[in-house]
């Protein structure tokens, strides 16, 4: 493996070779940049580097990091400011290096959703261990979430992001602490248009005053609560004309490892007044369904017949029905049209 640096003074990205790890490193301090970043290529790691926060966000987008150093005391903006800027775009890691420790500070930091805080001066050698921690969380919540939604399970947080995309409605995946640790682009329209859903310190909030309890509550619960607990549905009012949001959340799975329990859910928001697609991945993550009922689900939604799904997969009537007693239990309806119900209430955008 070949280390990679920016140039003789750091400034600006680097194309990382194939495995190694791509580290952002964005301070104003000449040294301090410079000496960092040789001691981060000599371990191995890629490195660009970056005096202002403006540099960094006209890469971002484009050549996401694996992990980002950022020092808050930068020229051109606030590095909180720079941070949640970074993380709207694409969230990746992001370790916080000051000249201060002020509690102040910090809280607002974390409240961003960064994954450490140092304080300099530090070395090279000592940023590795943070480093390495952050890489590997965020590669661990990759796996989950990938897998859960019926990728191919990798580490790649850019297969991820394409993952997502793949959905026709607002998804974001929440970790234990309610932060937002990924999200597709239509989810971030929804927040734009500014009327139901808000994004504040990484996280999701109900701007009506009357949504905000019941919102709270639905993020809360799903990521305390076990795999197999059935998704919970909200109805999220809207200050401009047009029916209200419809979310749905639900414990997306849950790891254990030596540093404790990893806790992920999801978060589904989709608009009646837009036509989407109903993956069947989803259903058949979020239910424990089998591809075939997964396939079943997702055609009674989309107003297809028992008989009709039936004759378009060539299995008898009989089996369908067996399929569809199965999905009963696991999504706890009793009856096809509340189950078409509920699906549609959760995951649809299906004309009422």
């Amino acid at each position: 493996m070949s280390a990679s640096l920016s140039s003789d003074h750091p400034s600006g990205p680097v194309r990382p070779v194939s495995g190694q790890r791509h580290v952002y490193l964005v301070d104003d301090d000449e040294i301090v940049r410079n000496t960092l970043s040789v001691g981060l290529v000599e371990k191995g790691f890629a490195v660009s580097a970056f005096a202002d926060g403006t540099s960094v966000l006209e890469q971002w987008a484009s050549r996401t990091p694996d992990v980002a150093i950022v020092d808050l005391g930068l020229p051109d903006m606030a590095g909180n400011d720079l941070i949640e800027r970074l993380l709207a775009i694409a969230h990746r890691p992001i370790i916080v290096l000051s000249r201060h420790h002020d509690s102040t500070m910090v809280a607002q930091a974390i409240e961003r959703g960064v994954s450490g805080y140092l304080v300099k001066p530090i070395s090279a050698v000592q940023l590795i261990p943070p480093i390495e921690t952050a890489i590997a969380r965020s590669e661990r919540l990759d796996r989950i979430v990938s897998s859960q939604l019926g990728g191919p399970g990798g580490n790649s947080s850019a297969q991820l992001d394409a993952l997502l995309e793949q959905f026709s409605f607002g998804v974001a995946i929440i970790d234990e602490d309610l932060q937002v640790v990924r999200r597709n682009n239509t989810l971030t329209a929804l927040v734009q248009q500014g009327d139901t859903l808000g994004l504040e310190n990484n996280r999701l909030h109900a701007r009506d005053d009357v949504d905000v309890p019941p919102f709270r509550r639905l993020l809360t619960s799903i990521v305390s609560a076990d795999e197999d607990v059935t998704g919970q549905v909200l109805a999220i009012g809207r200050s401009s004309p047009g029916r209200h949001l419809q979310v749905w959340g639900a414990p997306l799975a849950c790891s254990s490892n030596d540093t404790g329990v990893t806790r992920v859910g999801v978060v589904v928001v989709s608009d009646p007044d837009q036509h989407a697609t109903v993956p069947g991945s989803v259903l058949k993550s979020l239910y424990g369904l089998t591809a075939t009922e997964s396939r079943l689900a997702e055609a009674l939604v989309n107003a297809l017949s028992v008989e009709q799904f039936a004759t378009g997969s060539k299995t008898s009537y009989n089996t369908a029905r067996s399929h569809l007693k199965s999905i009963f239990v696991k999504t706890r309806t009793n009856r096809q049209v509340d189950l078409v119900r509920l699906l549609a209430r959760m995951i649809s955008n299906l004309k009422q």
